[in-house]
């Protein structure tokens, strides 16, 4: 649940922030793309499973499946996102 909630609250980031950048944007006549496609690299591991490899970027992909990933792109914990240790995403 806590990994839904994450993306969830990424994905109302990114686009508050997509939002502001076109408004701006749009009143000085210009435009500006800020994400043409989903992310999706990196390697797939199960679900239930921690992103803990530190030597490679990880994902999850929607029900462990890759096809998901393909279309929706892939799912990431903050660590993993933020380029930082693995180990930050089990302090409390």
């Amino acid at each position: 649940m806590e990994k839904i909630v994450i993306r969830l609250l990424l994905t109302r980031v990114m686009v508050a922030v997509i939002i502001t950048i076109l408004l701006f944007r749009q009143k000085q006549g210009k435009s500006v793309t800020v994400m043409a496609e989903n992310l999706n690299i990196g390697e797939m591991v199960l679900g239930e499973n921690n992103q803990s490899d530190d030597t490679k970027i990880e994902r999850y992909c929607y029900n462990n499946d890759t096809t998901k990933c393909d279309e929706f792109g892939g799912l990431y914990q903050w660590a993993e996102m933020m380029q930082l240790p693995s180990r930050c995403t089990k302090l409390e």
